[in-house]
């Protein structure tokens, strides 16, 4: 098996170094990085398991860091440790879509738990399903979604889906666009605005998206009001479950369709 490569990104050379003999003893592959630039040249280059990067650097810091993966990227490619000696910062590490944090000094043990729990957490992607449960349809996505190793939340009113939203961020968002308590384009504007509130974070530094994916089993065509409304893919009448399972892996791996995308 090939093994997962994580790479730090730190001007303190000895915590580099220290942290890679000890990630290389539980069979890592580290990559090494001194500064933001050079970090973002390997990210683009050896494509990470995990991203491990320090806040405070001089010339592009960790913000700057993270900001760009999230603009180049999204918020789902890259697992992301972030490493501070200032605890201040811990209520903007709760706003802002990074894996997990770690104040400085700590002990080791403490940042080896974290990287296996990350990497723990990201052997299943999570889905927020909105559809009506007795759906024989959409029992059948979320069996499929199960199968493939997804995780999947099922809910059916609006309220369900807001108290999981504030509790914890789905990778994606898969609805019915038929609801019962209001349009599917008002719905969706609704999800959208939810999950923005949830994940702003100070001054607006941070913007990531979840994507929206949309299909009905209803027969008729909600494309252009769906995509309008900001869903991210519309399905239309799915071919199968499995159609929407390829649909999100796609989407996980950053492949855009572009005749389901909105411009």
């Amino acid at each position: 098996m090939e093994a997962k490569k994580i790479l730090i990104i730190d001007d303190e050379e000895s915590i580099v170094n220290m942290l890679a003999l000890h990630l290389k003893r539980k069979g890592f592959e580290v990559l090494k990085a001194f500064n933001g630039a050079e970090g973002l040249q390997m990210v683009r280059k050896q494509s990470p398991d995990i991203i491990v990067c320090d806040i405070q650097m001089p010339g592009k810091d960790g913000w700057d860091v993270i900001q760009t993966l999230f603009d180049e990227y999204g918020t789902n490619k890259f697992p992301i440790l972030v490493m501070t000696g200032r605890d201040e910062l811990e209520p903007v590490f709760h706003n802002i879509e990074i894996s997990d944090y770690v104040i400085k000094p700590f002990e080791i043990n403490t940042f080896l738990e974290k990287i296996d729990n990350i990497f723990s957490r990201n052997l299943q992607r999570i889905v927020y399903l909105m559809d009506f449960i007795s759906s024989t349809n959409a029992l059948g996505i979320v069996e499929a979604l199960e199968k493939d190793g997804f995780a999947v939340k099922h809910f059916q009113t609006e309220r369900e889906m807001a108290e999981a939203i504030t509790q914890y961020m789905p990778d994606f968002v898969l609805m019915e666009y038929s609801q019962s308590e209001k349009a599917g384009d008002e719905m969706i504007e609704t999800i959208r605005h939810r999950m923005s509130q949830a994940i702003a974070a100070p001054k607006g530094r941070f913007q990531s998206k979840i994507p929206i994916v949309v299909y009905t089993y209803s027969g008729m065509d909600f494309k252009v009001a769906a995509l309008q409304a900001g869903a991210d893919c519309y399905l239309g009448n799915p071919e199968s479950p499995n159609a929407v399972v390829q649909v999100l892996w796609d989407l996980a791996q950053g492949f855009n369709e572009p005749d389901r995308k909105a411009s």
